[in-house]
């Protein structure tokens, strides 16, 4: 004989107050969804955006950089070369790649660009006016409405009118030049919460080759926020060059000498 059983008040009201949990539990998820995408929905213009990042360095107060690490050979992430970097507020940055055959030094100052290897430098220095390592590292003095940080973004063909969200490595970052889903056109993105630059894609002119650098590791045990720990740089989708640094010297004493424009020996 089967038996039917017939809910007590007990069970019904049991009934009741799990069906008011799950509802609960529905309502507080659809808020949390709500108010997350009222936060990404929210984006600030690209010259507040830049002048930010400005202010965040000029924050930190610091006036010289001396920053150590390692090239790493991107197919077997060997250490290669030996790398250090001189960095001087509003003077230039120095970085030496140092083998046991040779160094190789990449300068930019007074608005140029030299490299060259074992003291032997070019007659002339390249123009590096736009170059962002010279924007977002070096310059911290007042930069009205990012207007510094624009200009440079434009020899890139940057769309600074168009900004966007997104996200990389999971933190919500400030895209200036693209729309989401666009990894064609020249692009910045900016950390949200560190104000830092992570991601710079764009198009080199000379050589049409697609390039995108990666800024990683700002806030490690390494480098601190002074400086990113890891440096990425890929062409056409292939990485070519990783630079990973250990330690960062904050306000060193430094011989102002290398930060000159080279002259031939």
């Amino acid at each position: 004989m089967n038996l039917v059983r017939t809910p007590t008040c007990a069970s019904k009201y049991l009934m009741r107050q799990s069906f008011s949990a799950r509802h609960a539990i529905v309502v507080i998820a659809c808020i949390g969804i709500f108010f997350s995408n009222s936060a990404l929905a929210y984006i600030l213009p690209s010259s507040a955006i830049l002048e930010s990042v400005r202010a965040r360095r000029a924050a930190l107060k610091y006036d010289t950089l001396i920053v150590h690490g390692r090239a790493l050979d991107p197919d077997t992430n060997i250490a290669k070369k030996r790398v250090w970097r001189a960095l001087k507020s509003k003077t230039g940055l120095r970085t030496e790649y140092k083998s046991s055959i040779e160094t190789q030094v990449d300068l930019i100052t007074q608005g140029k660009q030299y490299k060259f290897t074992d003291g032997k430098p070019p007659l002339k220095g390249i123009s590096a006016k736009s170059a962002l390592e010279s924007v977002f590292l070096i310059d911290s003095s007042k930069d009205e409405n990012g207007a510094r940080a624009l200009r440079a973004l434009k020899t890139y063909k940057v769309k600074t009118k168009t900004v966007s969200l997104n996200r990389f490595n999971k933190e919500i970052v400030w895209v200036i030049g693209a729309k989401p889903g666009d990894l064609d056109s020249p692009q910045v993105w900016i950390h949200k919460d560190l104000r830092v630059p992570v991601r710079f894609i764009y198009r080199d002119s000379k050589t049409d080759e697609n390039i995108e650098i990666r800024w990683l590791g700002y806030g490690s045990a390494q480098t601190g926020e002074w400086h990113p720990r890891q440096i990425d740089t890929f062409k056409d989708g292939k990485l070519t060059d990783r630079l990973v640094f250990h330690r960062v010297e904050v306000n060193p004493k430094i011989d102002t000498a290398l930060l000159n424009i080279p002259t031939q020996k």
